[in-house]
């Protein structure tokens, strides 16, 4: 199987996986700036790919920007998109106390979220008059199993 990559910008960097058993790739950044709090940002990365047959994608945080304040805001890329990939960033902030804690920073190269296959399911999707409830689970939701 075959991720197929292009550098669409000149100096990206394609993905990368640390270590043979890591989930995602490492999507690097081909952008650079200052975030304030509450900033959300298209991040370029200068690639664009073919996704595998019979595969989609989703881009996830990564764990060090996280940390540093950073959540990935949105992120399915489904099979047959071939354009540039952008990462949508958002400062949520770390503590203000923090030296830079109300401003993110991010530079060119940058690993700032990765991105995870997934396999592609499909159903079909069927109106219904009822939908049926497990005895176990009930009609509770959010919060209603406890903390």
């Amino acid at each position: 199987m075959e991720l197929r990559v292009k550098r669409v910008t000149p100096g990206a960097i394609i993905p990368t996986r640390a270590h043979a058993g890591d989930l995602g790739y490492d999507l690097y950044s081909m952008g650079s700036g200052t975030f304030e709090r509450g900033e959300t940002r298209l991040v370029p990365t200068g690639i664009a790919m073919n996704l595998p047959d019979g595969f989609g994608a989703v881009i996830k945080d990564r764990s060090s920007m996280a940390v540093r304040g950073f959540r990935v805001s949105a992120g399915v890329i489904d099979n047959g998109y071939c354009n540039e990939v952008h990462v949508l960033l958002t400062f949520v902030g770390t503590d203000p106390d923090r030296v830079g804690g109300g401003r993110g920073y991010i530079s060119v190269g940058d690993k700032i979220a990765q991105l995870v296959l997934v396999p592609l399911y499909v159903a079909d999707v069927v109106e219904v008059d009822t939908i049926i409830i497990p005895d176990t689970r009930g009609h509770g939701g959010f919060g209603s199993t406890g903390r």
